[in-house]
Formats: structure tokens, sequence, C-alpha cells
């Protein structure tokens, strides 16, 4: 269920950009175990004021472990990464490695270009490791 929301997520995101023209992102904030994109319509915003986000549960008990990304080529477990995609869909590889209660690890792979998502049981080593 928590993947094909997250699929659904990122999937929505991408054509978002490719609709709007503009590049758009999924903010991963590791040390608040939160993910969000910008909203799908814009509010009534002042100028200046940052843009309305909007967030991406995860189920109770699961953590964001830390994300690899092909633009850095490391693992990332603090702060904020994003992951960009371009006004023609386009998507920067990604791997996003989650933790649930029981303590069991799973991956999502983000694939370069196509966005399409993979979902590998365990902690799927980054390219290079």
């Amino acid at each position: 269920m928590f993947t094909m929301r997250f699929s659904s997520f990122v999937r929505e995101t991408r054509y978002a950009a490719v609709q709007q023209g503009k590049e758009l992102d999924i903010s991963l904030d590791l040390d608040e175990n939160e993910i969000s994109r910008p909203a799908p319509s814009p509010t009534s915003a002042k100028e200046g004021a940052s843009p309305a986000r909007q967030v991406f549960s995860l189920p109770a008990g699961f953590r964001l472990l830390d994300v690899w990304t092909g633009d850095t080529g490391r693992s990332l477990n603090s702060g904020n990464v994003l992951l960009p995609f371009s006004p023609k869909g386009y998507a920067e590889r990604a791997i996003l490695h989650f933790e649930d209660q029981q303590g069991k690890r799973f991956s999502i792979e983000i694939a370069k270009f196509s966005g399409d998502i993979s979902l590998s049981e365990g902690y799927l080593s980054p390219p290079g490791s």
C-alpha cells in the first residue's frame, strides 16, 4: 500500500512538472522524516512567501534512513535532499532506504529519465559501493 501511494506521489509530481512546464521537486527532509512537494494548485500566497507544500505521510513507525542520488553519487542521511523533475518529465536516479517498526528494511529506486519506481526488499546498495 505504501509503495503504491508513494509511486503515485512521484508520478503526479513528474506529470505536474510537464504540465506546468517547470522543474518541480520532491523534498526529502531526513531530519524530520518528511516528504513533500509543491502543492498542486497555487494558493493565494503573498509575493516572496514560500509556496505551499503537499506532505506525503509515512506510515506510523516508518523511517526514511538515507537517500542516494545520482546527482551527488553518495548517500545522505541528514538534511534536505531534493529530487528534481524537469519540464520534460526527466528524473535524476535516486535510491531511498526505509525501515519499518519491526526493523525490516526496503529500498525504492527512482529510475533516471523515466522516473519509474521499483521496490527491493532489504537495503539496495548504491552503484559503486
